[in-house]
Order: structure tokens, then C-alpha cells, then sequence
């Protein structure tokens, strides 16, 4: 006989952000990438970061998680 527990537990999380945090992620995966010049490949070109702050540098984002946790059973 198995002693062994067959539960398992589910985690379901979504995520939704507002469309200035999108652009800001993506252009920062962009400047990341470009950051790993070397002298054979030489110096990238500049990358502007994303920002929606009037005279500055950053974003006012939203983002949003939610997350479900499912206890499921076999017997």
C-alpha cells in the first residue's frame, strides 16, 4: 500500500500591465542587449529608455496580479 500523499497543489497567476510599463520593459530588454559590447564588435549605438515623465527619466505604470491557488486530489 502507498503511504504517499497524492495531492498537488495548482498555482494559476495572471498578470496584466498597462501599456507604458509594456513599452518601458521592452525597450529595456533592447538596452540590455546592447549593453554587452566588445572591441571586435564595437560600441553599440545609444538606446533611448522609454519614459513618460515630462522632463525627466521613468515611467507611471500600472500592473496588476492575481493569483489562484487549486488544491487537487486524485482520491
Amino acid at each position: 500500500m502507498n503511504n504517499q500523499s497524492d495531492e498537488y497543489e495548482l498555482i494559476v497567476e495572471l498578470n496584466s500591465v498597462s501599456e507604458n510599463y509594456y513599452n518601458y520593459k521592452k525597450q529595456l530588454g533592447v538596452y540590455l542587449n546592447k549593453e554587452d559590447g566588445d572591441i571586435f564588435e564595437g560600441i553599440p549605438d545609444p538606446v533611448n529608455l522609454f519614459s513618460n515623465i515630462e522632463n525627466g527619466y521613468g515611467i507611471f505604470a500600472g500592473y496588476l496580479s492575481d493569483r489562484i491557488i487549486l488544491n487537487i486530489s486524485d482520491k
